[in-house]
């Protein structure tokens, strides 16, 4: 007799609790569906630098690799030395666009067109990127310093 009145005796869960509740589950699986399941089926186009670019005698080495889903296309590259004035002055060199498919890295070699003058204490380096496919897109920029 007693268990019959210790069953019957139970409650559920009240009504604003289990609104509260619903509604935070709502919320989590929107935030899991945004941060998780929605950029692993977008596409990107993602450039990274590898290794540290070794900066000798007028020749700049720079190591980039496409690290995104789509294929990438470098639209331009400019490296500018910091040698304690204030301004960076632009290395020139020539450069050709081209393109790297997804996962792949290549070394890139300049030889700048002329010396910059002064002790050179930081590089800094902008790689410009688009997507191969699409040629009208506004290129993405991927900039880092280098001490030499």
């Amino acid at each position: 007799m007693k268990i019959l009145k210790l069953y019957h005796k139970k409650r559920a869960v009240s009504p604003i609790l289990a609104a509260i509740l619903l509604i935070g589950l709502a919320i989590v699986a929107g935030a899991a569906l945004f941060f998780v399941i929605i950029p692993m089926i977008t596409t990107s186009t993602k450039v990274e630098f590898q290794g540290i670019p070794i900066f000798t005698n007028g020749t700049a080495k720079i190591e980039l690799k496409s690290t995104g889903t789509k294929s990438v296309t470098i639209t331009d590259i400019k490296i500018e030395a910091n040698n304690g004035s204030t301004t960076w002055p632009e290395a020139q060199f020539d450069f050709t666009e081209f393109s790297m498919d997804t996962g792949q890295g290549d070394i890139l070699t300049y030889t700048f067109d002329e010396e910059i003058a002064g002790t050179i204490t930081k590089w800094r380096v902008t790689v410009l990127f688009r997507p191969s496919d699409d040629a009208e897109a506004t290129p993405s920029t991927l900039s880092r310093e280098f001490n030499p």
